[in-house]
């Protein structure tokens, strides 16, 4: 995920929490914003997991350190997101979409390269 759709989807999060405070009677969400939460669910997994998968293999420090702040920054996110989704009742998926399960399966095999790792994580050389 892009630096900038990072920021979005951070900001689509802080909207979105806002209205559950202010909406604390429990109202549920509508499809558009079910779907959105879903989403975010599954790219973050995704960030979490590549990120996993480049502190493990990669070789540039640098990538690793931005790994590890990806792990830290979006498993704190997927925490707020599940709190979220619990108190509008909305399940989120438990698995990656098929493209996210596909661009994992090629990042596993490509091991060592920080080229990719660096592409997957978006960090600017």
């Amino acid at each position: 995920m892009s630096p900038h759709k990072f920021a979005g989807l951070v900001f689509g999060l802080a909207a979105l929490a806002s209205i559950g405070v202010a909406n604390a009677a429990g109202l549920t969400l509508d499809r558009g914003d079910t779907r959105f939460l879903q989403k975010a669910a599954q790219n973050g997994r995704l960030e979490v997991d590549a990120s996993k998968l480049a502190l493990e293999r990669a070789l540039d420090a640098e990538v690793k350190a931005f790994a590890q702040k990806m792990v830290a920054e979006h498993s704190a996110l997927a925490l707020e997101l599940e709190t979220l989704a619990k108190a509008k009742k909305v399940e989120l998926p438990s698995d990656l979409t098929w493209g996210q399960d596909r661009t994992m399966k090629k990042l596993q095999e490509r091991t060592g390269r920080d080229r990719l790792h660096r592409r997957a994580l978006a960090v600017k050389t």
